[in-house]
C-alpha cells in the first residue's frame, strides 16, 4: 500500500506584538511580603521546621519518597531517596499564599526586606530586659 506524501509549508508568524496577554507587573516586594502571615515570613527569614510524615518505597524506580512537613507554615517538602540513603531531589508543595509569583528566587537583599518587615512587624517575640537570659 502506498503511503502520500504531504508537503510541508512553512508558515510566516506575525512580527510586532505578541497575542499572548500582558503579565501584570508584581506589586512592590514590601506590598507582597505585608500580605503574608507571620508563620510564611518567619519561614522566609529563619528556615522551614522539617518533621517527617511519611515515607514509601517505590519498587518501579527502586526509591524512597519521603514526606517533611513544616511545623509552622505546612509546606510538604518531597524527597526521593535512593535504596542506600543517597539524595535525589526535592519538590515542595506550598501552602496558600506561601508563593509570590512574579518575583522568583529572592536576592539576598530581597531577603534582608523579608527580615526588617518581620521584625518591624512585630513577629518578634517582646521581652522585658529582666526576661533575657544572660550567658555564662
Amino acid at each position: 500500500m502506498a503511503t502520500k506524501r504531504r508537503r510541508l509549508t512553512a508558515v510566516a508568524k506575525p512580527v510586532g506584538k505578541s497575542r499572548q496577554p500582558a503579565k501584570s507587573k508584581p506589586p512592590s516586594l514590601r506590598t507582597a511580603l505585608s500580605t503574608m502571615s507571620d508563620d510564611h515570613l518567619l519561614c522566609r527569614d529563619f528556615g522551614h521546621m522539617w518533621r517527617p510524615f511519611q515515607a514509601r518505597y517505590i519498587p518501579q524506580r527502586k526509591q524512597y519518597e519521603e514526606r517533611l512537613l513544616c511545623q509552622r507554615c505546612k509546606t510538604v517538602r518531597v524527597r526521593l531517596l535512593t535504596n542506600t540513603g543517597a539524595q535525589l531531589g526535592n519538590a515542595y508543595v506550598y501552602p496558600d499564599g506561601y508563593t509570590m509569583s512574579g518575583y522568583g528566587r529572592l536576592s539576598g537583599t530581597d531577603r534582608d526586606a523579608v527580615s526588617f518587615l518581620r521584625v518591624n512587624n512585630g513577629t518578634s517575640i517582646r521581652v522585658t530586659p529582666k526576661e533575657i537570659p544572660t550567658p555564662g
